[in-house]
């Protein structure tokens, strides 16, 4: 299996990521908006999270990805499809009751997929900006979490 110039696959698995932080967002406002984290860190993590978002999407022409095997096709299904099971499953957890162990899971999740989909597809470019989600996001969540977010 081939991606072309736009993968639907990841379309939604970036959606399935979106929604429940959409619906956290809009459910506790107050919540969702916390004080930035420090400039570097704040760049690092957006840059991090939408380069992540968009190579997931957008074939941006750098190559063709694809699986090398049936076998990365299978670790590829069964490793989004766990990864994107514990992140909901822990959103479910995190809506009723914000502890702090539930918000590293949400923070962590999101980033291991892309680092999963980079590595699987040797799609380096994705691979590079999960590296940078990976370091970042949790420590801004966490921040948050400490400041009472």
């Amino acid at each position: 299996m081939r991606f072309g110039w736009i993968n639907i696959f990841h379309g939604v698995i970036v959606a399935l990521l979106l929604i429940p932080n959409l619906v956290y967002a809009l459910r506790r406002p107050s919540a969702a908006v916390h004080q930035k984290p420090g400039r570097l860190l704040g760049l690092a993590e957006q840059v991090g999270r939408y380069g992540c978002m968009l190579l997931m999407v957008v074939n941006l022409g750098l190559t063709e990805f694809g699986f090398s095997s049936k076998g990365a096709f299978v670790l590829w299904l069964l490793g989004n499809g766990v990864l994107l099971l514990v992140y909901w499953v822990c959103w479910l957890f995190y809506f009723k009751r914000p502890v702090k162990r539930r918000a590293v899971v949400l923070a962590v999740a999101p980033g291991l997929l892309f680092l999963l989909n980079g590595l699987i597809l040797r799609h380096w470019a994705l691979v590079g900006c999960a590296v940078l989600f990976c370091a970042a996001h949790p420590r801004v969540a966490l921040a948050g979490l400490e400041r009472g977010d």
